[in-house]
């Protein structure tokens, strides 16, 4: 979706911080964080909102928290740190399936 900030990023029209990318999922750092990690993860395909998801997505959305678990440990909050899962944002992209974050060490 040209619309969609966090679709720009996973094509490359928009900068972004990538700390992760493989087939399905891309995860980049927050340029406006609320911790000293924060990470916003997400999935290739666009999805408008988590209410969107179908029976056919659950492998992705488990994809999803396997990088934000791993990502947690890589960057030292994983003990720290929390998740959030969001239903919708105000791009009407879903942004924000999992954003890691915390501060590392605590």
């Amino acid at each position: 979706m040209s619309s969609c900030l966090f679709c720009g990023i996973i094509e490359g029209k928009v900068k972004g911080n990538i700390v992760h990318q493989d087939g399905s999922i891309v995860a980049f750092k927050d340029v406006n964080p609320k911790a000293p990690v924060h990470i916003l993860i997400v999935p290739r395909r666009h999805i408008a909102s988590l209410l969107e998801l179908e029976q056919e997505d659950r492998e992705l959305i488990g994809e999803v928290f396997t990088v934000a678990s791993k990502l947690a440990r890589d960057n030292g909050i994983a003990k720290s740190g929390r998740g959030q899962l969001r239903p919708e944002c105000g791009t009407k992209c879903l942004s924000h399936p999992f954003s890691s974050s915390g501060r590392p060490g605590i």
